[in-house]
């Protein structure tokens, strides 16, 4: 994904909390360096999510992706894995905090994903997403991406838990830290 700025995804499960009916987003990237990303429905103009590559965030990220979802995207290898989370920013960037317990995980080649709810104790729903990390991120974008987003995000009718996710550490396919 890191070659193509936006991309069709297809969630052929739908996405857990929306209607079935709604299964195929926009994926775009807020800047090229940015590990902030918008999931916007393209069947529903009012829902949409805000994801981020959670390696920039979180380093020691790591989960193990059971066997069946694998195979339920077609994966046939690490490098066609990328992965994010939702971020919940309902009460603005401050106070966001991040859902680590069930990424979003995508096949880049053929742009299915899937939400998935790890077995994992380490994570939960709202982990916080510290002040001090926007400032970081912030300043990758000099286009003010964030504010737009949130901006648009303020503006949305059903955000469904706003939340975000993210591909590797590097912004491509994510490097080993899901097996």
């Amino acid at each position: 994904m890191a070659d193509q700025q936006d991309k069709i995804l297809f969630f052929p499960s739908g996405v857990p909390g929306l209607p079935p009916e709604l299964n195929r987003f926009e994926l775009l990237s807020l800047a090229p360096d940015s590990p902030f990303y918008f999931l916007k429905s393209l069947q529903d103009e009012n829902v949409g999510f805000i994801l981020i590559n959670p390696f920039f965030f979180f380093p020691e990220y790591e989960f193990d992706l059971p066997d069946e979802e694998a195979e339920a995207l077609g994966l046939s290898s690490l490098e066609e894995l990328a992965v994010f989370c939702i971020v919940n920013a309902s009460r603005g960037l401050k106070y966001a905090t991040v859902n680590l317990l069930a990424p979003v995980v995508v096949n880049v080649t053929t742009g299915e994903a899937r939400q998935v709810v790890l077995a994992d104790s380490r994570y939960g729903l709202r982990h916080p997403l510290l002040v001090s990390t926007f400032r970081d991120v912030r300043s990758l974008s000099s286009q003010g991406s964030l504010a737009e987003v949130e901006g648009e995000k303020a503006g949305q009718e059903k955000c469904f838990g706003g939340e975000a996710g993210a591909t590797g550490r590097d912004q491509g396919a994510t490097s080993g830290e899901v097996s």
